[in-house]
């Protein structure tokens, strides 16, 4: 199912490969496993990875949905090879990859992206942007509408539109 999106090898030898397809079922996994599925929409789309690491190996199963002006799925694996953070369409996740847990799974309005900001993940939505210790723990998470701009401070970050207030996240 579906092709070999991306492969890559981070700094400390952790290799991803990702596959990516379209889902027209929940595809059921082995005790090892994990698996994602966004809740309030239908999934339409299975993005799967096999993380390849020092010392253990995972396979995630990320079940979707994706809307036609949605950014495609994004991952960034955080320094140190066992923290991954997942998104695509209406769901997010930080995953702690050794331990094989999820720390933290959202529903979003529409996932746009990760960025790692100091010490810190960003992660950037539509409507919502949350902020994440660099261990895959949610430190502040601030409503947003587009278009805005994001700026750093000494104190954390600010997200800055001409519809509403400006917002801020402490950095974690």
């Amino acid at each position: 199912m579906g092709s070999v999106l991306t492969s890559f090898s981070a700094n400390d030898g952790t290799r991803l490969t990702v596959t990516h397809g379209r889902c027209d079922r929940v595809v059921p996994q082995g005790p090892d496993a994990i698996s994602l599925r966004a809740e309030r929409c239908e999934p339409n789309m299975l993005t799967r990875i096999r993380v390849d690491g020092r010392d253990f190996e995972r396979h995630i199963f990320v079940h979707w949905h994706h809307r036609a002006a949605s950014p495609p799925f994004g991952m960034l694996l955080a320094p140190g090879g066992d923290i991954l953070f997942v998104g695509g369409g209406t769901l997010s996740a930080s995953i702690a990859l050794r331990e094989a847990e999820v720390l933290h799974s959202n529903e979003v309005e529409h996932f746009w992206g990760f960025q790692r900001r100091r010490d810190t993940i960003l992660e950037i939505g539509e409507r919502e942007c949350r902020v994440y210790d660099l261990r895959g723990h949610l430190s502040g998470c601030v409503p947003v509408d587009p278009p805005y701009e994001i700026r750093e401070g000494d104190g954390g970050l600010e997200f800055h539109s001409d519809e509403t207030e400006i917002e801020r996240l402490a950095w974690a």
